[in-house]
């Protein structure tokens, strides 16, 4: 059978990791047929594509979003991360798991039970995971999440956000996703790798 990995996202922190992408490789790569979505216009996609370590995979790079509709329409099982694939697989009613990390998987799976959230148990002394952030943010011209940045939510909220923005985010995704964030740097590989065998019943 087949395994169709997506670790893209619009969002460096919910993007998978290079280490993480091979890790998932390396376990699945001896039971199935693995596929990866890539996007050949994403910088952050070209890290991934040039550092994948194992060969006899395939490399899927839809060109648009309708092909990549297509695409999902097609998979068997996904592997996915909070993003657009997600929510297509979730309108053909399609089977996987989904890698919780920054958003609660209650949230974004919620009365959809075909495909899996694997929860993400990362704690810090400034934020826990799933903290409900979406994206870096710019605070005083410093790139990050709640703990790359070392600074609590509340002290945030506190501040009334002040000196916080969305000015320069975009410019830093590649810096940001080269040093991933800890809820995606502890996820666990192998609860995901049984997790995906017990839902298929291997």
């Amino acid at each position: 059978s087949k395994i169709s990995i997506f670790p893209l996202s619009s969002s460096p922190i919910r993007t998978m990791s290079v280490e993480i992408l091979n890790k998932l490789i390396q376990l699945l790569k001896k039971d199935f047929l693995i596929e990866i979505f890539l996007d050949e216009r994403s910088e952050i996609s070209k890290l991934l594509l040039d550092n994948i370590k194992y060969k006899n995979i395939i490399i899927r790079d839809p060109k648009d979003k309708s092909e990549l509709f297509l695409m999902v329409k097609t998979i068997q099982y996904g592997l996915f991360m909070d993003s657009g694939p997600l929510h297509i697989a979730k309108m053909f009613k399609k089977r996987g798991l989904l890698l919780e990390t920054s958003v609660s998987s209650d949230i974004l799976l919620k009365n959809y039970n075909l495909i899996k959230g694997v929860k993400n148990n990362f704690s810090s002394n400034y934020c826990k995971a799933p903290c409900g952030l979406t994206d870096i943010f710019n605070l005083n011209n410093k790139f990050g999440c709640y703990d790359s940045l070392k600074i609590k939510k509340t002290t945030l909220i506190n501040q009334k956000f002040k000196n916080m923005t969305n000015r320069g985010v975009k410019n830093n995704y590649f810096g940001n996703f080269k040093n991933s964030v800890g809820c995606i740097s502890s996820l666990n590989i192998q609860n995901i790798y049984f997790a995906i065998l017990k839902d298929l019943s291997l």
